[in-house]
């Protein structure tokens, strides 16, 4: 079985013997990222783990404020108790995450979840006004940064100039969210998502594994073809179920080619949140929307922020060719909210 380094606990050579000690261990690893930085033999070698007889892990500390990785040992079986930590489950300090759709609705309160976790955000879609609002609040939290690039992912010129500019901003990022989805038939190389995970694999992805998010919704789960109180009547929905759906396959199939990577990609469903796309519903029909949830009420901007927070930070780090449902029960009950 191979894993990333932020789950290693022995490395093993090919001639069987293992590599003992902290310093070896850092030395291994950085003669071979420097070497063969994207040679997938040489990333191997030194992430082979074996389980039985394991009694000391060296872990990729991600709560660290140092720019470099920085590793700790344990030794034990089962893991420490410090492994648990909230500060290191969900740390996000130091690490850069690029979401799409980020000026507004969910992909604002991904990046507000970012940033006051003293992440690094780069936040990209068409409205720049919208994008520089959002970015003067996230600052003036005081707690990470965020910054922003306008740009329309609606083409493949589009996708490519945004890379262009995002990597003159970062030369790596950490966990990439497409909350602005747009797809067509391609060989991968030919996809132009693949210039942006490109930028998830540089500088040796093992040490410092991605995450991709693509933003989906319970609309790709369902056949209901009406509104169900969002928008007006007569305003199905149709095309936008099928989207989601094609979201969610896109997700598994991406996650697939990317795990040689140490890159995981996963789904997240959302059921009714505040957003510009619910604002009619919510205005004209908030108690129906409600009373659909077996919850009571709609998600929340925390909602949202603790289930993108586990899937991109170590917590969520087996977790790949998932989808995760946070819609308050809404798609699996049929009678909706009852009061006990």
């Amino acid at each position: 079985m191979h894993v990333p380094l932020c789950a290693l606990t022995q490395h093993q050579r090919p001639g069987g013997s293992t590599v003992e000690g902290l310093e070896e261990k850092k030395e291994a690893i950085t003669s071979t990222t420097q070497s063969e930085p994207h040679s997938t033999s040489s990333r191997k070698r030194y992430c082979h783990i074996n389980f039985t007889n394991c009694t000391t892990r060296t872990i990729l500390d991600l709560s660290s404020q140092s720019s470099k990785p920085e590793y700790r040992t344990y030794t034990g079986w089962p893991l420490e108790t410090t492994l648990f930590r909230s500060t290191i489950f969900l740390a996000s300090r130091g690490r850069v995450a690029v979401i799409t759709g980020g000026g507004s609705g969910l992909g604002e309160m991904m990046a507000k979840a970012w940033v006051v976790n003293s992440g690094h955000v780069i936040i990209a879609s068409r409205k720049e006004q919208a994008l520089s609002k959002v970015c003067q609040e996230l600052n003036a939290l005081g707690t990470g940064k965020a910054d922003y690039v306008v740009g329309d992912v609606s083409s493949k010129a589009g996708c490519l100039a945004l890379c262009a500019e995002i990597k003159k901003k970062v030369n790596k990022i950490h966990v990439l969210v497409n909350n602005s989805g747009v797809s067509w038939g391609a060989p991968y190389d030919n996809v132009p998502e693949k210039e942006l995970t490109s930028l998830l694999a540089k500088d040796a992805t093992n040490l410092d594994p991605g995450r991709v998010i693509v933003v989906s919704s319970v609309a790709g789960l369902t056949s209901k073809a009406e509104s169900s109180g969002l928008g007006a009547e007569g305003h199905g929905l149709w095309s936008y179920n099928a989207s989601k759906a094609a979201a969610i396959s896109l997700s598994n199939n991406l996650a697939v080619t990317l795990a040689p990577k140490f890159i995981t990609v996963n789904a997240i469903c959302p059921g009714v949140y505040p957003s510009r796309m619910t604002a009619y519903g919510l205005k004209k029909q908030s108690d129906l929307l409600n009373s659909q949830h077996p919850m009571g009420r709609i998600g929340t901007p925390e909602d949202m922020a603790g289930v993108f927070l586990f899937l991109t930070t170590r917590a969520g780090a087996h977790i790949t060719a998932n989808y995760i449902l946070t819609d308050g029960g809404s798609l699996a009950s049929t009678s909706g909210y009852t009061k006990l």
